[in-house]
């Protein structure tokens, strides 16, 4: 209790209290004495694996050898701790309590997983219409009603086969135009196309073929909806505004929200139409979710949204609500004054948290955090706002919930006009006086391999020979359109030094990083070949960075970008992994071989409970998708230390070595 944990404890002497105990409710946490009287915790283990309860035990011994604590660990248990060793034991809960979450988070999604995909495919099943699922103009997915419209009797007959193949000759090339210019996005909404289809047994027929941006799997496609005959404006309609809405609540959805905040964004920056941004998360609904069951949970969701849609309803057309995650809702408001939308944001916590939810004849009460972030021209991009909304609702969650607070901003972002031209101009004379230089850092392994692994960065030199401010020159010339140049000097000049290490007898690989820009430049991976070709290089010596930011914001220019590069054998890496706000899902749509975990979680490690546990997630996950794990910003011997126990892969940081002209890192040595 004194650690800040909330108790309800129950005190066992015999086994059978034990197995009467575990079937009576969940546990949380075993702690169990190495010994009283009869009973031991290895006793206590065998009938805690017998249960098939997954509860953390940690025992607790009076006088700990090596020889107990390996019996322990071998029976099941998380720790052995030496009595009296208050601290390290209150370490070991936080751990094994933060572990257990993640374990039934971990459950939890998967059954919801199962469950909406089974929903999914009863309701595709069953669909009058005849639909179908396409990425790159091949069939994924296909209903029965659209086998049947087409002449086809299984599934099968059609997965992998290209639309084309039912579409007759005599349309075919106004087909392939129109598939062109979707792929391009050079459409928005539903977009329909009305031509001869060609049916399995070569007879024609005409269909309207409606096609809306869809997910199959994970993977970005396109829902077609084929019509033979007169074709449906109702439907049409029907199908654009059901991609709008969230299934269960039938409040807008995340894709709809996130387009309406990338235009309330730009109308804040172009024409000062200022709103707010309200991010309500629910408090501590994971641990609800457990106790009520899917089902029970979904319509307390249900019920919650009404609450919050009912508090929106009076502003009207001024406010776009949206049940942007499982828990979690998101509101835009025309509202200028930041102070005004706090105090509202405070009524609608005040709602929340009052109302009574009866759920299967059981009364339930919850509450929520708000984080309120104003729009305004400052705003890089609705990313910037929804992560100032977010990280706002995260402090308060943190901090115990049921709270609301309006986000601060800790710099000033503006820069004087004069400045930047000033450095643009530095820039393009150290271009053109080959003023650049390449910094390499190591990265090194924590598990003994000795591989030679550097990190490349730029340095630009102004007129006094001084290094000007990195971040400041990528952003400056990315602003002044000349960043790709920069990229371009990067690369030759990376792999001819790469080359030249390599002839002299080193082992070694470079991990490059390039500016955001580089996965929407149309050369670079041509770029990347050709000085690949040029040195006899292969590309599994060469691992290029793309940042979690930029894969976000340009999802479908990174997903290009690291297909790319498998192409050419390189590897990929997704550089400040963890700083967004649903990481691992953007593994679903890039090929990365590498994960560099974000500084801010590494800088105070050793004293930050919460971020070693962060690591220790993000490892595990990433190991269990075959991807290996960097840690970045590395400050000292004991940061180290906790990485290697949560089995991180690398390691680089100014402790290790800082980045230097040379490349001098002692691979080799077990220091």
């Amino acid at each position: 209790r004194k650690g800040g944990h909330a108790t309800r404890p129950r005190h066992i002497s015999t086994l059978g209290e034990l197995e009467n105990a575990l079937n009576e409710r969940n546990w949380d946490l075993l702690l169990s004495a190495y010994k009283i009287d009869d009973l031991t915790a290895l006793d206590a283990l065998e009938l805690l694996a017998h249960s098939g309860h997954d509860i953390p035990c940690i025992v607790i011994g009076d006088h700990v050898d090596e020889e107990q604590v390996i019996d322990v660990l071998i029976a099941g248990g998380k720790d052995l701790i030496p009595r009296g060793e208050t601290r390290r034991l209150l370490l070991a809960v936080r751990r094994e309590l933060h572990n257990l979450d993640t374990r039934r988070s971990r459950r939890k999604w998967k059954r919801r997983f199962r469950e909406v995909q089974r929903r999914y495919e009863d309701l595709l099943e069953s669909a009058p219409d005849a639909i179908a699922y396409v990425i790159d103009g091949m069939h994924i997915n296909v209903n029965p009603e659209y086998l049947r419209i087409f002449g086809f009797e299984e599934v099968d007959e059609l997965e992998g086969l290209p639309m084309m193949d039912l579409v007759a000759p005599g349309d075919q090339v106004r087909f392939k135009e129109f598939i062109r210019l979707l792929i391009k996005q050079e459409h928005e909404g539903v977009q329909s196309i009305e031509v001869t289809g060609l049916n399995a047994d070569g007879s024609q027929f005409d269909v309207k073929m409606g096609f809306s941006e869809a997910h199959f799997d994970g993977e970005d496609c396109f829902q077609v909806v084929a019509q033979s005959g007169q074709p449906s404006a109702e439907l049409e309609a029907k199908l654009h505004l059901a991609s709008q809405r969230d299934q269960l609540t039938e409040l807008y959805n995340h894709g709809f929200f996130l387009e309406a905040l990338e235009e309330a964004v730009s109308d804040a920056a172009e024409e000062d139409q200022r709103g707010v941004l309200f991010f309500i998360e629910l408090d501590d609904f994971g641990k609800l979710c457990q106790e009520l069951g899917s089902a029970a949970s979904d319509r307390l969701i249900c019920d919650i949204a009404a609450v919050v849609d009912e508090h929106y309803a009076h502003y009207g057309d001024k406010a776009t609500l949206a049940r942007f995650a499982d828990f979690t809702f998101t509101a835009l408001v025309k509202e200028r004054d930041p102070a005004l939308a706090r105090a509202n944001a405070e009524i609608l916590r005040g709602a929340v948290e009052h109302h009574i939810a009866e759920i299967d004849d059981r009364s339930v009460a919850v509450t929520c955090s708000i984080g309120v972030a104003p729009l305004n021209e400052n705003l890089a991009g609705p990313e910037e706002a929804l992560n100032n909304a977010s990280s706002t609702c995260r402090k308060l969650r943190l901090e115990g919930g049921n709270a609301v607070a309006l986000f601060e901003p800790k710099v000033a972002r503006k820069k004087k006009a004069d400045d930047t031209t000033s450095l643009v101009n530095e820039i393009k004379v150290a271009l053109s006086q080959n003023r650049l230089t390449l910094l390499f850092q190591p990265v090194v392994s924590l598990h003994g391999e000795t591989e030679e692994v550097y990190e490349i960065f730029l340095r630009v030199n102004g007129e006094s020979g001084q290094p000007l401010p990195t971040a400041q020159v990528f952003r400056v010339a990315e602003e002044a359109g000349i960043v790709t140049e920069l990229d371009a000097w990067v690369v030759e000049n990376a792999l001819t030094s790469l080359a030249a290490r390599r002839k002299a007898g080193y082992d070694t690989r470079f991990f490059i990083k390039l500016s955001d820009q580089a996965i929407m430049d149309e050369q670079m991976l041509l770029n990347i070949n050709k000085h690949l070709n040029a040195n006899e290089l292969h590309g599994e010596n060469v691992v290029v960075e793309l940042s979690e930011t930029a894969a976000t914001t340009q999802l479908k220019y990174a997903r290009a970008f690291a297909h790319g590069l498998k192409q050419i054998q390189c590897g990929a890496a997704l550089d400040h992994f963890g700083s967004g706000l649903d990481s691992f899902k953007l593994l679903n749509h890039l090929e990365v071989d590498y994960l560099k975990i974000d500084g801010s979680y590494i800088r105070g490690l050793v004293e930050n409970q919460e971020h070693q546990a962060a690591v220790r997630s993000i490892h595990d996950t990433a190991q269990a998708m075959g991807k290996l794990t960097i840690a970045t910003s590395v400050e000292d011997a004991n940061s180290l230390a906790i990485l290697w126990i949560s089995g991180v892969n690398f390691a680089q940081g100014d402790y290790v070595q800082e980045a230097s002209e040379e490349m001098t890192y002692d691979f080799s040595s077990t220091d």
